[in-house]
Order: structure tokens, then sequence, then C-alpha cells
């Protein structure tokens, strides 16, 4: 077994722009299996709270069974929230638009 170096985690996250996924992501997992999580840690990772309020309430409702139900819903609802960065939301609607739509494709 190897120890982990969270700080070392913790920034790659950081860096990466993946701290409020992250963090809705333990969330998640505390909340299905009961799992411990370093609350050092989910401090270091917590978006605002007002994304901390609105991540929770879909963490709450399972993402995962209303994706069934309406994926568009959970794509541009959920997820955009899950972004860090304005730059990497106006990406993830890009992609949304092509993988729904075909808009926006570039054509050779």
């Amino acid at each position: 077994r190897t120890d982990v170096d969270w700080s070392v985690v913790v920034d790659v996250i950081h860096r990466s722009g993946l701290k409020s996924g992250a963090w809705a992501t333990l969330k998640w997992t505390q909340s299905l299996f009961d799992s411990p999580v370093d609350s050092a840690m989910l401090r270091e990772l917590a978006p605002s709270r007002a994304r901390q309020r609105y991540l929770l309430a879909w963490v709450a409702a399972g993402p995962a069974s209303l994706y069934e139900r309406s994926p568009l819903l959970v794509r541009g609802a959920f997820s955009l929230a899950l972004q860090d960065h304005p730059r990497d939301a106006a990406r993830a609607i890009v992609g949304l638009m092509r993988a729904q739509f075909g808009l926006w494709t570039l054509h050779s």
C-alpha cells in the first residue's frame, strides 16, 4: 500500500480546473457510501457557497437517475456547474451543441 500525498492531489486538481467537479464527486461518494473524506481537503476544493448549495441539491436528487429521464437537463444544468472557469463552461457548451444538434462542426 502506498501513502497518498493529498496536498499534491489537491494541487493537481487546482491546476487542472477540476475543483468543483472533484468536490461534488467527493460529496456524492460520501452520500452514496458514507465514505470518509478529509474535511480539510473538502474545504480546499470547495466552490463558492452558492455553487455548493446548487451542486448539493443535484447530488441529493441523484444526477445519474435524472440523466436517464432528461440527459440534456443534466448536461446543461448540472455539468456546466461543475466547470471552474467560464472558458471551460463555454467549451462544454460547444461540445454539448455538437453532440446534441450537430452544431459548430468544422468541415474540411
